[in-house]
């Protein structure tokens, strides 16, 4: 049985990295080539967690970033098992794994946020085991400890994680007091407490490296260049520069209109005025400007409502997977750090410029929305067959909440980008299936 057990484990595994065999190498971003950076100087970024990076150091074994995939992939296996045999009590765990690892792999994009060298793929991971947390009964006080650290853990790989947590956490406190709920109430003030224990971390990291005890040296630039794209920074200039001497105001209707061109571009204002460290100053007087005047915050709360509502509905793939060759950040560092896997890198589908995603796009969109629909369609059956045991119920809303909650985070603190929801989306349809398992099986016995 244990054999039996671990083959489909590594089945499913192997399966979750389909996207990564299919382009013949790990997929990168042009965030990746500062990951593995991160990973081998082992110094704070100003712009990022160091977890990711921490994590390619020891998952890569200096060898290979390979390694990495399938470290990701375990992972990500290992959660999926623990939540489909909770749920799925009654049906072959032999059989359905592996068919919902497929399942998945194939229509959604989980198998692609995993097949990247990105801290991305861990913010489902997190929902995951915040599920786990919630709704799988745990008997020993040693395997409590050991997922509060995993939850914790993959907080501090990504910024925005320690935002997503908070809030929710937040949240979630505030509805299972409301409803009297002792033991979610417990698990709630737990996972406040992780994103606690990262924001000290992450602070802590950077107070040592002289960045001051904060968990990111870089919040007056994220947050400048999102007023930038949102348009608040154009309206900010107009009514101030008449009478204030803002660095800025020589670029009074010249700003560009994205946060990554702001951010990126050598030829940007941000540069041109001194970069990130000269600017923070400047940068931090303004956000607090717009932070304590009635006008503008409620500009601020329109902005981010509005980026939020468009933030939701982008679930596809493929942002970023362009070609990076030799004049990109991820060519230099792979060539550097992983030189013989260089060829396999240039030779991938990704920087042959055929790596293409429309197709499953549209698979993407078309699996989730019937996946959701039906759902919500089994829900006209009679009573005794569609009626949501309290369980469901609060899974869904901790799922939904939580999708809800990085999309806020990420379109009101980053940009509006498909990447950013769909790396965490896919959750909510891998939960419908299991919920239409279980309809169909209660179903099935009742007649």
């Amino acid at each position: 049985m244990f054999k039996i057990e671990s083959g489909i484990f590594l089945l499913c595994v192997i399966i979750l990295l389909f996207p990564a065999l299919y382009n013949g190498f790990p997929i990168v971003t042009s965030d990746t080539g500062s990951y593995i950076e991160d990973a081998f100087k082992l110094y704070v970024p100003s712009d990022r967690s160091i977890g990711y990076g921490i994590f390619i150091r020891l998952t890569s074994l200096t060898f290979s970033l390979w390694y990495v995939l399938f470290a990701q992939a375990i992972v990500l296996t290992f959660f999926l098992r623990l939540l489909v045999r909770h749920f799925c009590k009654n049906v072959n765990y032999n059989y359905l794994l592996p068919a919902v690892v497929l399942l998945i792999t194939v229509c959604t994009s989980a198998a692609w946020f995993c097949s990247q060298i990105m801290a991305d793929i861990f913010t489902a991971i997190l929902l995951l085991a915040i599920c786990v947390l919630y709704f799988v009964p745990i008997s020993r006080k040693w395997q409590t400890y050991l997922l509060l650290f995993f939850i914790w853990f993959f907080i501090i790989l990504h910024n925005s994680h320690l935002l997503i947590v908070l809030i929710l956490s937040l949240l979630l406190a505030a509805f299972y007091t409301y409803k009297r709920n002792k033991v979610f109430l417990r698990k709630s003030l737990m996972l406040f407490s992780m994103s606690v224990m990262g924001f000290l971390f992450l602070s802590t990291l950077n107070f040592i490296s002289g960045k001051g005890f904060r968990p990111s040296q870089s919040t007056h630039v994220f947050l400048m260049c999102r007023m930038v794209e949102n348009g608040i920074m154009d309206q900010f200039l107009a009514d101030k520069c008449p009478t204030e001497n803002y660095k800025l105001c020589a670029y009074q209707g010249k700003l560009p209109n994205r946060q990554w061109d702001f951010m990126w571009n050598p030829e940007s204002p941000l540069y041109k005025t001194g970069g990130w460290e000269a600017n923070e100053e400047e940068y931090t007087k303004i956000i607090r400007e717009t932070l304590t005047q009635p006008y503008y915050i409620r500009l601020h709360l329109f902005k981010s409502f509005e980026a939020t509502l468009r933030q939701l509905p982008l679930i596809n793939i493929g942002d970023g997977n362009f070609p990076l060759l030799e004049d990109s950040s991820p060519y230099s560092r792979i060539n550097y750090y992983f030189h013989h896997e260089i060829k396999e890198y240039v030779s991938s589908l990704q920087n042959l410029g055929i790596l293409k995603s429309d197709f499953f796009n549209a698979v993407i969109l078309l699996f989730t929305f019937i996946s959701i629909c039906t759902t919500l369609f089994v829900q006209t059956f009679p009573a005794k067959l569609s009626a949501i045991p309290t369980q469901w119920k609060d899974l869904f809303g901790i799922v939904i909440t939580f999708i809800i909650c990085n999309a806020f985070v990420t379109a009101t603190f980053s940009t509006v980008l498909g990447r950013f929801n769909s790396r965490v989306f896919w959750v909510l349809p891998f939960f419908c299936i299991l919920y239409l398992v279980n309809f169909f099986r209660r179903r099935y016995n009742t007649t």
